[in-house]
């Protein structure tokens, strides 16, 4: 009797433990999918940001009020009391907006201008900026959203001359990490 008590015992376990495993494994099979899927909207929309890139022809400066209310953009200081601002995100909870757009701001007149550029780098927030002579180059940067996610390894220059962007390919080695 003990051993048929046993016996039952040891089945009804190895029926939980099937159940559990069968849990883990659809859920690790629905977090692949699901994780695909968000890279490929993430992908998506990346792409037709490019595309509406790829058909600006000219360069366009435009006298603008200050911009959209926004975090984690680039902000560097030019040698003629002017500033650039790139970048960034907005937030409030429950939408997330991610920009790419670009403004001189003056700082002597309080005036702002949105340059509109050739060849404009992906929407991002949290890269880096530097100017180096006639250049102001970013790196990185992440494109964050609540529901998708995509960390650049990518480096682009704007010649302050003529207001257009390049983009930087490495060459000799790997491009350092994403960040």
């Amino acid at each position: 009797m003990k051993m048929f008590a046993l016996i039952t015992i040891i089945n009804f376990l190895k029926f939980y433990i099937y159940i559990f495993i069968f849990c883990i494994l659809t859920c690790c099979i629905l977090w692949c999918i699901s994780s695909w899927l968000l890279n490929m909207v993430s992908e998506s929309i990346l792409a037709e940001y490019q595309e509406k890139e790829r058909k600006r022809t000219a360069v366009t400066i435009t006298p603008c009020d200050q911009p959209s209310p926004r975090s984690n953009f680039s902000l560097v200081s030019l040698s003629n009391s002017e500033m650039l601002l790139f970048g960034g995100e907005y937030c409030d909870g429950e939408t997330t907006i991610v920009f790419n757009d670009l403004f001189r701001w003056n700082m002597e007149k309080n005036e702002w201008k949105q340059i509109e550029s050739l060849n404009t780098p992906s929407p991002r927030c949290s890269h880096q900026a530097v100017v180096f002579k006639d250049n102001m180059y970013i790196f990185g940067g992440e494109y964050a959203t609540l529901d998708q996610f995509h960390h650049y390894r990518d480096m682009w220059v704007l010649n302050l001359k003529t207001n257009v962007w390049r983009e930087i390919s490495c060459v000799g080695g790997d491009a350092p990490s994403a960040r």
